[in-house]
């Protein structure tokens, strides 16, 4: 009887003693529960904030890889601005976020090829000796095909009056941004990017690439990862991109007038973002309080061809970190259970926590068509370069005419290529090298202790790869081909200037005819051909 009491004892005690375990972890967890949740959100809206700076640069390089592509050709003083009308093309049609590239001489002369719902629209202003100007336009289909021509003898447009002109003379030879302004002819609001064309010393006009702010207010919307909301602002504090397109620009009767971060409403973040750009902060994230409730900001400034951009990444605890506070709520409700099943629950609860770590890794690093790296891993890949005093390059890869293949196979063929092309990409590589895809088509490579030549002779074991063999689909083979652009370093360097020249070097490697291999150094000179 003694024995069977002392037993009832040991089980009461030890029973008692998970009851008290559990309540001093309920406590503590109490205590814990909301600091931890506002770490995690603010650690979730700088990862935010991070990637949408690296994301934000990729989307304005294409402008700057233009512009600098197409004065550098026109500089040769033998090239006429409607000769390059097949680059620009492939340009605009490879890069969506570009509404329009032009060249604008110091006669009033004007070439501008930009995108329409149905294609391309060409306008061709020349001016004469006499001074006798003639408006011609042309009309393309998506194919590039001519399907309408006019005149338009009313049309007084003068490039040498816009403010991406004087910018661009005046700038000293390097790619200039503009302020947000009215494009002249779909009167909207948007930024330029430019660049003189100099002959023999001589400024004799500009190339400039045209950037409606609602397609940048769409790639936030669309790209940036978090339920709050983001904006990107320059460096005086106009709004550029909101995730809300609706906040970018105000409707006055003389049109359309951007606006600035204190015409925004006090929830999307405005008087943080405010206060961060008047104190010149370094710190990259704030709290705030909105109509009683609290909210978090974070911020990055990012530098694209020498002009300050900064994004903003504002959120609620709830709207952000809502899988938190649901993994807390499960997680207390489990903690309710009795002494009996502590030991259970723990297990239970360790299950829960240290599931699919290694799944959820790979999904936020991988590609899931063709299994490598995706764009936010491949560049972070290519950003450790920049602590590098050893020679590296980075290769730009676009698969040639993809598009066809879409339209004429469709979609699900054009995955098989992918998928195909993927692998030889990585079975050709170094095990020190990496290759992944940043989207669509394209695909970023990163060498590792390579000179020019050395890196030349690596991508072209690409090239011949991808070339070797047609692809064999489900709807039979197809021959497919790729250009590479190449950029190479011997020392440190920031890996944000080594792809836009790696890029530089696609689009003139698609330029002369595609299915081709060009590798520039840092400075912009062709090295290999």
């Amino acid at each position: 009887m003694v024995r069977r009491s002392a037993a009832r004892w040991i089980t009461f005690l030890v029973l008692l003693a998970h009851v008290l375990t559990v309540g001093a972890l309920m406590v503590s967890w109490a205590s814990s529960s909301s600091a931890i949740a506002e770490e995690h959100t603010v650690a979730l809206l700088e990862s935010s904030a991070g990637d949408t700076a690296v994301q934000a640069e990729l989307y304005l390089s294409p402008a700057e890889s233009t512009v600098t592509f197409g004065s550098s050709i026109l500089a040769d003083g033998n090239v006429a601005p409607k000769e390059i009308r097949g680059a620009i093309l492939d340009s605009l049609d490879e890069h969506p976020q570009l509404a329009g590239v032009f060249v604008g001489e110091s006669d009033g002369s004007f070439y501008f090829v930009s995108r329409t719902e149905d294609g391309f629209r060409v306008k061709n202003i020349t001016v004469n000796n006499k001074g006798r100007r003639k408006v011609a336009l042309d009309y393309l289909d998506a194919d590039q095909q001519l399907v309408a021509s006019e005149v338009d003898p009313e049309d007084s447009y003068d490039p040498r009056t816009r403010p991406w002109y004087s910018q661009a003379i005046n700038g000293g030879g390097e790619v200039i941004w503009t302020d947000p302004y009215v494009f002249f002819t779909s009167q909207q609001l948007g930024i330029t990017a430019a660049s003189p064309i100099v002959v023999d010393g001589e400024v004799v006009g500009v190339v400039g690439a045209d950037m409606e702010l609602g397609a940048l207010s769409d790639f936030l919307a669309e790209d940036v990862a978090t339920d709050g909301s983001s904006l990107i602002v320059n460096e005086t504090g106009v709004v550029l991109a909101h995730s809300d397109r609706s906040l970018v620009q105000s409707t006055t009767p003389e049109g359309p007038e951007t606006m600035q971060i204190n015409d925004l409403p006090a929830g999307q973040g405005r008087n943080a973002m405010a206060a961060w750009l008047e104190s010149g902060s370094d710190s990259a994230s704030t709290s705030f309080e909105v109509d009683g409730a609290k909210h978090f900001g974070a911020f990055r400034t990012t530098s694209v061809a020498s002009k300050n951009f900064v994004i903003g990444v504002f959120g609620d605890q709830e709207a952000v970190s809502s899988d938190v506070r649901d993994t807390q709520r499960r997680e207390r409700k489990l903690q309710f259970s009795v002494g009996g099943i502590a030991l259970l629950v723990a297990g239970l609860l360790l299950m829960r926590v240290a599931r699919p770590i290694k799944d959820l890794q790979a999904e936020a690093t991988t590609d899931a068509l063709t299994g490598l790296p995706n764009r936010r891993s491949i560049l972070g890949v290519a950003a450790q370069l920049d602590d590098r005093d050893t020679p590296h390059a980075l290769a730009m890869i676009d698969l040639d005419n993809f598009k066809t293949i879409n339209d004429t196979h469709g979609h699900s063929v054009g995955d098989e290529v992918l998928q195909a092309v993927a692998d030889r990409l990585r079975s050709a590589l170094r095990t020190t090298d990496f290759v992944g895809r940043v989207g669509g088509e394209e695909f970023v490579a990163v060498l590792h202790d390579v000179g020019p030549e050395q890196a030349a002779d690596l991508v072209a074991r690409l090239w011949k790869a991808v070339r070797i063999s047609p692809i064999k689909t489900s709807i039979g083979e197809i021959v497919v081909t790729a250009s590479f652009g190449v950029a190479t370093a011997v020392g440190a360097s920031n890996h944000t200037d080594l792809l836009a020249e790696a890029d530089r070097a696609l689009l003139e490697a698609k330029a002369s005819g595609r299915d081709q291999v060009l590798v520039l150094d840092l400075a912009g000179e062709l090295l290999v051909q």
